[in-house]
């Protein structure tokens, strides 16, 4: 039937879509080519939707043989129907050869033409996307509407009379809009209809927390270093004050009566001490005080034991002398203290 319709036309009855434009209730298209209303009307029943109603192989060949034996339907083949305000018609006037008389036949043809409807045709998406389903109302054949250039966006066939919409969540922080268009066609129509789309954005995340922490890791970089810097003086502190405490003790040790020069260096060391225990960062024992009294009272017993022996040697002898010198030294040490 397709192929006859086409020989006769020049094109095909359904276009490029065929069936499916059939299937959605597009109506056989009328034959204007000049052949006899018997070959119309058997081509016009090959197109039937329906198998049934459709003529077999044997009926085919019977007509084919006899085209008397063909009753033709012309309410098939004409229509006398009143033609709204949407549909076209004309008129065509052609010769019929019947009994061997002309008579001449009016016959008529309705163009309806082709409309679309979608429902809903606003659609106000959430910001976390979501999936939506469309009704598409049409005298002609729909095309699944793809936006491609639109990634949020994905359609697909949901029924004979109906696509899906699934919309990714908005995180681009503004709203988005689009016109989705839908379209229909017949042979020698087009139709569209548009779904207004719009999708808030989800709300950005707050970035305070990444500007606290440009300062807060300085920061606690800073806290860290002062901390490390801290300990390390403190170890310092402590080393230099033990190892003082143990020159000071060895010196005490070694004065003595012929090794004056000792006290002077136990006398050093003791300042050594007493400078580490005042400073704000050290925490060990305080020992200053004992030490001090240990090395007064050390100077004390060799200051007279030194006096003793002076006031006991002989006058104006280098004994004398020296003797004299080593007890003004304890006395200078002792003073200092």
């Amino acid at each position: 039937g397709a192929m006859a319709f086409e020989l006769l036309e020049g094109v095909t009855p359904f276009g490029e879509i065929g069936g499916g434009m059939q299937k959605g209730g597009a109506e056989i298209p009328f034959i204007n080519a000049p052949v006899s209303d018997a070959l119309k009307y058997t081509i016009f029943k090959m197109l039937s939707k329906e198998t049934w109603d459709r003529p077999t192989a044997a009926t085919l060949i019977k007509w084919a043989n006899n085209s008397s034996a063909i009753e033709i339907d012309y309410d098939l083949l004409t229509d006398t129907e009143s033609v709204s305000s949407q549909e076209k018609s004309y008129v065509k006037e052609e010769t019929v050869h019947s009994s061997g008389r002309e008579t001449q036949r009016h016959t008529s043809a309705v163009k309806t033409e082709l409309t679309i409807s979608v429902n809903p045709k606003q659609l106000d998406v959430p910001a976390e996307g979501g999936n939506f389903v469309v009704d598409v109302i049409t005298n002609g054949a729909w095309v699944l509407p793809k936006p491609t250039t639109q990634s949020w966006i994905r359609t697909s066939n949901y029924s004979d009379n109906a696509f899906s919409i699934k919309f990714e969540a908005n995180k681009t922080g503004k709203t988005r809009e689009y016109s989705l268009r839908v379209p229909a066609k017949t042979v020698s129509q087009r139709a569209y209809e548009d779904i207004k789309i719009s999708q808030p954005s989800l709300p950005k995340k707050s970035k305070a927390w990444l500007v606290s922490l440009i300062f807060i890791i300085p920061l606690i970089c800073l806290i860290i270093g002062v901390s490390v810097n801290i300990a390390s003086q403190r170890e310092n502190i402590r080393y230099a004050h033990s190892n003082a405490v143990y020159n000071f003790n060895q010196s005490l040790q070694a004065a003595s009566i012929d090794n004056i020069e000792k006290f002077e260096d136990a006398y050093n060391y003791l300042s050594s001490i007493r400078y580490n225990e005042d400073k704000s960062l050290f925490n060990g024992t305080y020992v200053s005080y004992s030490k001090s009294n240990e090395l007064k009272n050390k100077l004390q017993s060799v200051y007279n034991e030194l006096d003793r022996k002076y006031q006991a040697a002989p006058s104006g002898t280098n004994l004398e002398k020296k003797l004299k010198q080593k007890r003004d030294k304890v006395y200078s040490i002792k003073q200092k203290l």
